[in-house]
């Protein structure tokens, strides 16, 4: 019977394993489970990413104009925004996006100050589902794709087609933050400063049919910039007396007496000074011999004759009229070196400094065009004049400042300014983001007025509005092209090498 036994047991087929046991569940258990976790895991992480995304900013901007963030200057101004401020825009977001590449970066750029300020929110209206809405602003004008910047001390609009321009070498250039910090303190700031436009002095432009002298792309950006600007017909208007700044630009007729003399009571303003006044000359005007006279009183030299550049290396176009000054005082021009922009003066008066100091009257040279300018006279023989060697040479004043106070010593102190190049205003110039004329006169309103929320920002360069940086591509390239491909292959490798014995 033993014998018999042991026989059976021998030849009793062995005991099939448990599947739940076997090295195929386990290896394969444990990856199906792992795959779930995994899938589990990505969801998870996906909803905390968007629900953290909502309170802070988890953006990355790659570009290498940094197009789709706003700037420091413009975080700097959003933590001290104490005024709540809504953002409407006027158009569906995911069609404005959907709509171009330059739209879908102005949302984004938008979007960037609610995420950096409590005080700022953004929100759309689609004027076509809600054709009502603008009879909620009847003097606003309000289009499709317009932006409304309200708060409960003002509104202002700018439309998202508008944010875009050409520069100089053809690219795209983006003014959407420009454009939106500059509503933004338009509407928050408690008081504007004012300045007034003198007009009533200058002749029609009979191909423009504009008044000679106009300096409306200026005035825009002072408007912009949280400036009240406003027009005042010296002939038959009195000044504002809250007017912080005066501006006459290339008169074609002289003033009368008359008007000097509420210049000269707008200056001294009743002893308390504290006033400005910017004349802006042109080459071609005439001869001006009140508005001169008055100007000479204040140590300013208004003289006839054109100053153009003889040395081709400070050329800035093959036009010699097109002449550069250097910066004599940084007063102004801080923010303009700091950047690395150089300044364009076409078609300038010549201009001199009659003195430095006379009684409680003194005089500066701000901007000044280098010892290489000469000056081409009115009635010069031009097919016969030495261009190369003038009779006048430089250096001369492209501006000069003249500061009258009870003492020459004064710290309050009413100034008179005299800018040779009227030209130096044009937008062409002022939005260029290579040169400084934009910064330079708007930082030098800034200064002379009590605007201490506007922020000089400079366009971007959309133009590879998606490139990288080379430091970024490199980066990025090194990730995608080398380490993730290998961790890839080495994931896979290791799978395949332990199912192949499962």
């Amino acid at each position: 019977m033993g014998i018999r036994r042991k026989k059976a047991e021998k030849g009793q087929s062995p005991k099939k394993e448990s599947f739940f046991k076997s090295r195929k569940f386990r290896y394969g258990g444990f990856a199906t489970a792992f795959t779930v976790l995994f899938v589990v895991v990505v969801i998870l992480l996906n909803v905390m990413v968007n629900a953290l995304n909502n309170a802070v900013d988890l953006s990355l901007d790659i570009t290498s104009e940094g197009t789709f963030q706003i700037t420091q200057d413009s975080l700097d101004y959003l933590e001290q925004l104490d005024t709540p401020v809504e953002m409407i825009v006027l158009s569906d977001r995911d069609e404005t996006v959907n709509y171009g590449k330059y739209l879908a970066q102005a949302i984004n750029v938008l979007e960037d100050y609610a995420k950096h300020s409590d005080n700022i929110t953004v929100r759309y209206v689609d004027l076509y589902q809600n054709p009502t809405f603008v009879s909620q602003y009847p003097d606003m004008d309000l289009t499709p794709y317009d932006v409304l910047v309200t708060s409960e001390l003002r509104s202002t609009k700018f439309s998202l087609l508008s944010l875009y321009g050409y520069g100089e070498d053809g690219s795209i250039m983006s003014y959407a933050e420009q454009i939106m910090t500059s509503s933004i303190i338009q509407v928050a700031s408690k008081e504007l400063p004012k300045v007034g436009v003198i007009t009533g002095f200058a002749d029609t432009d009979s191909t423009t049919g504009t008044a000679i002298g106009d300096i409306s792309g200026f005035t825009d950006i002072l408007t912009a910039n949280a400036f009240d600007v406003y027009e005042v017909a010296l002939m038959t208007e009195d000044i504002d007396p809250e007017t912080e700044i005066l501006i006459l630009s290339a008169p074609t007729r002289d003033l009368r007496e008359e008007d000097l003399k509420k210049l000269d009571d707008y200056l001294y303003n009743n002893g308390e000074f504290g006033k400005n006044l910017f004349y802006i000359a042109d080459a071609t005007q005439p001869e001006l011999p009140n508005l001169e006279a008055f100007l000479a009183e204040w140590g300013i030299g208004i003289e006839t004759g054109l100053v153009y550049e003889t040395d081709l290396s400070r050329m800035v176009t093959q036009d010699v009229s097109y002449v550069v000054p250097n910066y004599t005082d940084d007063v102004f021009s801080k923010t303009v070196q700091a950047n690395n922009l150089f300044m364009v003066m076409p078609y300038s008066r010549y201009m001199t400094q009659l003195f430095e100091t006379n009684e409680n009257t003194t005089t500066e040279v701000l901007l000044e065009f280098a010892s290489s300018v000469g000056v081409l006279k009115p009635d010069a023989d031009t097919e016969n004049f030495d261009w190369q060697n003038p009779e006048i040479t430089g250096p001369t004043a492209a501006l000069i400042r003249a500061k009258r106070g009870q003492t020459a010593s004064s710290e309050t102190v009413s100034s008179v300014f005299a800018v040779a190049s009227y030209d130096s205003f044009n937008s062409q110039y002022l939005n260029s983001s290579t040169l400084g004329n934009g910064l330079y006169w708007l930082g030098a309103f800034n200064q002379l007025t009590p605007n201490e929320n506007s922020v000089e920002i400079l366009p971007v360069s959309v133009l590879n509005y998606l490139g990288m940086s080379s430091q970024t591509a490199l980066i990025y390239a090194v990730l995608f092209i080398g380490v993730l491909p290998v961790v890839i292959l080495g994931t896979g490798i290791t799978v395949w090498l332990r199912r192949r014995h499962l």
